[in-house]
């Protein structure tokens, strides 16, 4: 057969001996005590071949190219005692074995905080390269609520927030733009028209079985990353045994606005018993939340560290600006995943699709007193003077959307020794900020200052700054944009079970194909001041 041709060239390479050609393949699954869920990063081992393998996400494992005869199959998982089970294993024959690990006696009075935290660790353990991971119950048991904030507990990971909410993350210190994001396996495209990473916050967790993140690469994984790796793995019903449902609802107050943001999730999974040999699965889950909340801050711009003003002969520390600020936020998180899972003897095929919208409204005021635009009075190491300075109100009032959207088709063939993987994805990410507006307005030659310094400074004003009329249009902005980034790739793997009395292990090729594109819509307005005054924009009310 064309599968035994090529074994016998790669075999003659690499000095393998004629004992390695057996036809017997050993098909297995490993579940937890309870018998309802799929244990993944088993180590499972042949004892008599020293042969072993990892179970995969749904608890299976394969064994191809296992000599004729009777064997010994032993299953480590951390958290649980050893398990060992007989097999007999015939030529060109699959041998069928169910495992059921052992309870531990600690499981019993931690069994969630347990479970997750074996989970991760065997994942982890059995991996060919250095991955941390989260599970879906150590993700459920944080109050996270997107994907940025659910990995800022892995270690090596830094956050960077924005409005004290996760957005990106870094990995080993690495700038987040220099990391790749996939879900399911499938790249993601970057929302942002001016960034190459992935905003995380856009994903809600709800929907979520695990994050992988890895930080050292092998050949068969996104290559396009210095940082590192986030793989978002979404929910599948063979994850777990049978039916099962979960249902969540918060809500939580921010006192500064005066408002309750409420938050409802639920995901549901099921496998049916299409015959005796083929099992279907779906797994479905929605998350919405609303989050209304403000912050009030206060903002330095240089000066203080490096910057010194020279009065009378005598020299001071200042600041070139200080800035006050004032927001009010609203953010909306939707998110859908429905996955689809078939399974046979020899075969796994799949459908996976994740959708998530995210729409931040953002409304904010700043007054921004630039001191370096005027002439230093008076200053020591807690108070100066500024006069003939400048300050200027801005106003902001943004909405940003992003949607993501991953779909991907694909799945497995098992043969004697061959391995055959190949899937089809289409993957989304948009951007929109439809009509931001940003203006500014402006007042010269005003006396202004602080009269100390501390996390709130006491600033000094002008009485003319009180006077609406005073502030003259320096600049107004209007921004309609729309940037997209369309992937499409086709992956197909070979890969081949290799054995004999010196070596034990496999050989993995394949190709991959990607087509992407980019694009920037945009439409930009700015409109210099024409002596119209802060008065004539005013409203009552």
């Amino acid at each position: 057969m064309p599968g035994r041709t090529l074994y016998v060239a790669i075999a003659a390479a690499l000095g393998i001996t004629g004992s390695a050609f057996a036809d017997g393949r050993i098909d297995g699954k490993v579940t937890a005590a309870d018998g309802a869920t799929n244990l993944e990063g088993a180590r499972v081992r042949i004892e008599e071949l020293d042969r072993t393998v990892r179970t995969t996400r749904d608890g299976r494992f394969t064994l191809g190219n296992v000599p004729a005869g009777s064997y010994n199959i032993v299953v480590e998982y951390m958290g649980a005692a050893p398990t060992q089970q007989s097999v007999t294993v015939r030529d060109q024959a699959i041998s069928d074995v169910g495992i059921t690990m052992g309870r531990s006696v600690d499981e019993i009075i931690v069994r969630g905080t347990r479970s997750g935290t074996a989970s991760s660790l065997n994942k982890q353990r059995t991996a060919d390269n250095t991955v941390s991971v989260i599970s879906a119950d150590a993700i459920g048991a944080l109050p996270d609520t997107n994907v940025a904030e659910a990995l800022q507990r892995v270690p090596g990971v830094f956050l960077e927030r924005d409005q004290g909410e996760g957005r990106y993350i870094g990995i080993r210190g690495i700038d987040p733009n220099l990391n790749v994001t996939t879900i399911n396996g499938l790249l993601v495209p970057a929302p942002d028209s001016g960034a190459r990473s992935v905003a995380l916050d856009v994903i809600p967790s709800d929907l979520l079985e695990g994050l992988e993140v890895a930080k050292t690469f092998t050949p068969d994984m996104e290559a396009s990353a210095i940082g590192g790796s986030v793989n978002v793995r979404s929910l599948s019903a063979f994850d777990r045994n049978g039916r099962s449902m979960t249902m969540t609802a918060d809500a939580s107050d921010n006192g500064l606005v005066e408002q309750t943001s409420p938050k409802l999730a639920i995901t549901y999974t099921d496998t049916y018993d299409m015959s005796n040999s083929t099992k279907f699965g779906i797994a479905f889950g929605a998350s919405w939340f609303d989050r209304d909340f403000g912050s009030d801050n206060i903002e330095t711009d240089g000066g203080w560290p490096d910057d010194l003003e020279l009065v009378s002969g005598g020299e001071f520390k200042g600041a070139e600006e200080i800035e006050q600020r004032s927001y009010d936020v609203n953010r909306e998180r939707i998110g859908v995943a429905l996955n689809l899972d078939w399974r046979t003897e020899t075969s796994n095929y799949y459908v996976r699709n994740l959708y998530s919208q995210f729409a931040d409204q953002e409304f904010r005021t700043r007054n921004e007193f630039k001191f370096d635009d005027g002439e230093a009075v008076s200053g020591n190491a807690t108070s100066a003077l500024w006069d003939d300075a400048v300050v200027e109100k801005s106003m902001k009032d943004r909405l940003e959307e992003q949607n993501i959207l991953s779909t991907t088709i694909g799945g497995e063939n098992f043969f004697e020794a061959w391995t055959i993987d190949y899937s089809l994805g289409y993957s989304m990410s948009e951007e929109l900020e439809p009509g931001r507006l940003d203006t500014t307005f402006e007042i010269e030659d005003v006396d202004i200052g602080y009269a100390s310094i501390g996390q709130i400074p006491n600033l000094t004003t002008d009485p003319a700054m009180a006077d609406a009329a005073n502030y003259e249009l320096a600049e107004f902005e209007y921004l309609d944009g729309d940037a997209e980034d369309i992937a499409t790739t086709l992956k197909l793997n070979f890969t081949y079970d290799l054995f004999s009395d010196a070596y034990n292990g496999n050989i993995k090729f394949g190709v991959l194909s990607r087509t992407r594109e980019k694009t920037y819509d945009g439409e930009v307005f700015i409109y210099d001041g024409d002596g119209s005054t802060l008065t004539q924009f005013a409203t009552s009310g």
